[in-house]
């Protein structure tokens, strides 16, 4: 199987987000189990792999452990890694400043921490 190459420059996705209709862009985020290298992670991998060649994606890996906190992470909460949920989507710019200073929060923007993870466990 032959394919073609690789895309030379990688983009962030572009989102429209919230009432003001606010252009937000990021990188596509993976969910990814840092403490294992089994299928979860390995699929993980490649996806991200074919997402930044084929399709010219800027990719972050997100730890991710179990299938609770990935859930939480996909659904933007700030406080996923301690089985908590904060939607940050209501939150005011102040409001989401202090969860991602407070580390509830990994990524600087409303947008989930994790927006794909090929399959779901339990961790």
């Amino acid at each position: 199987v032959c394919f073609a190459d690789a895309k030379a420059e990688r983009k962030n996705i572009s989102f429209v987000f919230g009432e003001q209709q606010k252009l937000l862009s990021a990188a596509l985020r993976i969910g990814r189990c840092p403490e294992h290298w089994d299928s979860q992670s390995v699929a993980a991998q490649v996806f991200g792999i074919i997402a930044g060649e084929k399709l010219g994606l800027n990719v972050e890996y997100t730890p991710c452990e179990g299938d609770e906190t990935c859930f939480l992470a996909m659904n933007g909460c700030a406080g996923w890694q301690n089985k908590k949920c904060d939607l940050t989507f209501d939150m005011k710019a102040s409001e989401l400043q202090q969860q991602i200073e407070s580390g509830r929060k990994m990524r600087p923007d409303p947008l989930p921490d994790v927006m794909y993870m090929p399959e779901v466990y339990h961790g």
